[in-house]
């Protein structure tokens, strides 16, 4: 699995570079805080232009309307700090937001680099190992990552990593749990052109099919 993973990191892009000014207390670096909000922007710009593959046989995911682009925040990285600072995914601090985990085992001479991209793709390789079925904009539990790096409300994201021995612990928080109040992950309808196209939130603008926060 870890192998297959790896294989396919060349496949992530790169969203608009970030400046994320957060404090020195803060232990990712700038290039890590990159990697995984790349990772989810770049889902969600291809879940809302309807190119998210689905398990061969399966229906495509999306296309998808008002998906907004996740901005990095300080202090969900916090969170997702004090989260992993055990060495353990038990829920600690923040249970009101949501949030991913992911424990790794493997070679400790992998970067720190690498396996947050490998978390990034473990959050979402159950959709194309096991197939989402139609309606793809639906809540399933056993996709709950998956849900949470897609819902098209959400758009703050703030993670970390730790390393402890052979294990390599990645936690993210999201401003916004999945489903709450609502079964929908995304609303399907065609990706945004224009900042008029962009309804959620007030004056938001568009950038490439992601609604975008002013």
């Amino acid at each position: 699995m870890l192998i297959a993973l790896i294989g396919t990191l060349a496949l992530l892009g790169h969203f608009a570079k970030a400046e994320f000014s957060c404090s020195s207390d803060l232990t990712l670096t700038d290039g890590q805080r990159r990697l995984f909000l790349d990772g989810h922007n770049d889902l969600r710009r291809n879940v809302a232009h309807g190119r998210y593959e689905n398990r061969e046989g399966y229906p495509v995911i999306g296309p998808a309307k008002n998906m907004y682009a996740l901005s990095w925040d300080c202090e969900l990285e916090r969170k997702a700090q004090q989260s992993v600072a055990s060495c353990s995914l038990e829920q600690g601090p923040g249970g009101e937001d949501g949030r991913n985990m992911m424990a790794l085992s493997g070679s400790p001479s992998l970067s720190d680099d690498l396996y947050t991209q490998i978390a990034v793709l473990n959050w979402v390789s159950p959709v194309k190992f096991f197939g989402k079925n139609d309606p793809t904009n639906e809540y399933e539990e056993r996709f709950c990552p998956f849900a949470n790096m897609a819902n098209a409300d959400t758009t703050k994201v703030g993670c970390s990593i730790k390393r402890c021995g052979r294990d390599f612990f990645a936690t993210c928080f999201y401003d916004k749990c999945h489903t709450v109040g609502n079964p929908l992950i995304f609303e399907k309808g065609d990706a945004c052109r224009t900042g008029d196209d962009c309804t959620t939130f007030p004056d938001s603008d568009c950038d490439n099919g992601l609604c975008i926060v002013r």
